[in-house]
């Protein structure tokens, strides 16, 4: 297989995951969740993990390819597949819920430790008042054995 056809080969597939929403790329992943993922010469670079002059020029090595690419760059690059579409919305919402129940963990812990700080200064506060409770009753007991 010659080279030519070899990187057509990795070029096609990205395409298509671009256009199913089913990118690999960690930039790419990050667009889809925010609905953000375009199919253009850029991304289709980035997820076949080759460079993007190659594709962009005119006189690429691989026409067909760019061909395939260059009318979703002018309808703003978005994939057009209403299943995509909604793969992508999930995949966002999914991402965006993950998120938020990082976020509460996270304020969970800061509270759990919060409380541990607290129930320790009630602790302390505690073994004072006892301590000031035994002082008053020898104080109390002293100033009537006195009389």
């Amino acid at each position: 297989m010659s080279n030519v056809r070899k990187n057509r080969a990795g070029l096609s597939p990205a395409i298509n995951r671009i256009k199913s929403g089913n990118v690999t790329h960690p930039d790419l992943i990050k667009l889809a969740s925010l609905g953000k993922l375009k199919l253009n010469v850029t991304n289709v670079a980035k997820e076949a993990g080759r460079s993007r002059t190659a594709i962009a020029t005119e006189e690429t090595p691989y026409p067909k390819v760019r061909n395939a690419i260059l009318p979703y760059q002018n309808s703003e690059g978005y994939p057009q597949s209403d299943t995509a579409t909604k793969r992508t919305t999930v995949q966002f919402h999914l991402l965006k819920s993950r998120a938020e129940v990082r976020t509460k963990e996270q304020i969970i812990q800061v509270l759990g430790t919060q409380l541990v700080s607290a129930t320790k200064q009630i602790d302390e506060l505690k073994l004072k008042l006892d301590k000031a409770e035994e002082k008053l009753a020898r104080l109390s007991q002293a100033r009537h054995t006195s009389f």
